[in-house]
């Protein structure tokens, strides 16, 4: 009896311990899967782009992305505020690399505090990518990969009709002859146009005219211009299909353009650990990928928040996180926040770059 016994606990222990580490593993369990820009040495400033996946069973609120170029490790990215799903993947901006031309890179992404506590799971946090010396195609690549590489003309909106001229670019390892060219003019489909020859051979390009359009010299336009179907087949690298170029014809627009709306956190006088909030807006008319947010409590600057993504639209807002302040009832604030640096550049507009608040 008592063997039979001893006999029933080791088999209940071991069915524990067997399916246990699966149990685990399925809880808290996220990483970044792939890493989709830059696919290959751009010679200059470029945003990096990585997947994130959720592996396991309960949903993602909140994450650090940590990552490295060449071995040297950059400014993490705190993901907070957050909803994935199980099974999920979300494409996120983590920051920013200047590359030189004519080097070897080696970027390296990997999440870790799934939900402030530890991974589960940590074969499947880290991947891992290099950068072709020549700008080459990268990883994920190979085959069909074309795209539009740069816009060329018309520089600037005038009241006349003006064909619209682009670059496309093979990306891929094999010779490409036809494709379709779509694009749009603040958001109105244009006839696409398709693309049947020269053969673009891997690595090169071509400037073509795609169409044209009437513009007035006193509108904004965003054009939109992206390629599909190469050689009637499947393009492997959608992320360089396309590219956005506005035309500035309004005197009230300009190119980069960021700045603190208000702030809006906090907003009476209370002791104790307070977040500090505020509310960041795209004045410009360029996508804002990433500013710099500067700011200050009674004079003294505190650390800078870099932020990073989601990409704002022209005219779009949003309300962030930049930090923590220690507070006491028997004082009086004074807050200011500021942005710089947007996307890398120089603000274009400066009056309209902060806000303060004072309790």
């Amino acid at each position: 009896m008592n063997n039979s016994l001893h006999l029933l606990t080791s088999l209940k222990l071991y069915l524990v311990l067997l399916f246990f580490p699966v149990f685990a593993f399925a809880q808290a369990d996220i990483g970044v899967s792939n890493i989709t820009q830059p696919t290959d040495n751009p010679g200059a400033y470029s945003l990096v782009q990585v997947v994130v996946t959720n592996y396991g069973t309960n949903a993602m609120t909140s994450a650090t992305i940590n990552w490295s170029v060449n071995g040297m490790q950059q400014t993490p990215y705190v993901l907070s505020n957050f909803f994935l799903g199980a099974g999920q993947s979300y494409d996120l901006y983590i920051g920013g690399y200047t590359f030189m031309a004519g080097q070897d890179y080696t970027i390296t992404a990997s999440t870790s505090q799934p939900n402030g506590a530890s991974d589960t799971n940590p074969s499947n946090d880290s991947y891992t990518v290099s950068l072709s010396t020549g700008g080459g195609p990268g990883p994920g690549t190979a085959g069909l990969d074309v795209g539009v590489s740069a816009y060329v003309d018309p520089l600037s909106p005038a009241n006349n009709y003006t064909f619209v001229e682009i670059t496309l670019t093979n990306y891929g390892t094999i010779p490409v002859t036809e494709m379709d060219v779509n694009w749009s003019v603040n958001g109105e489909v244009q006839v696409p146009y398709r693309y049947i020859g020269p053969t673009l051979q891997p690595g090169a390009s071509i400037d073509i005219y795609i169409g044209g359009y009437f513009f007035n010299s006193n509108a904004t336009y965003t054009i939109e211009i992206s390629t599909d179907n190469p050689d009637g087949g499947v393009d492997n690298n959608m992320s360089n299909d396309g590219i956005v170029h506005v035309l500035n014809g309004a005197l009230d627009l300009f190119n980069l353009d960021a700045g603190i709306v208000s702030i809006l956190q906090p907003s009476l006088p209370s002791s104790g650990f307070k977040l500090v909030r505020v509310r960041l807006k795209n004045y410009g008319i360029e996508p804002l990928e990433t500013v710099t947010i500067n700011w200050k409590v009674n004079n003294v600057a505190q650390v800078p928040y870099q932020y990073t993504g989601p990409s704002l639209a022209s005219r779009e807002e949003i309300d962030i996180y930049i930090g923590l302040y220690l507070f006491s009832t028997n004082e009086d604030y004074f807050i200011t926040s500021s942005t710089a640096n947007p996307n890398g550049g120089t603000d274009q507009n400066m009056n309209n770059n902060s806000a303060n608040i004072s309790f």
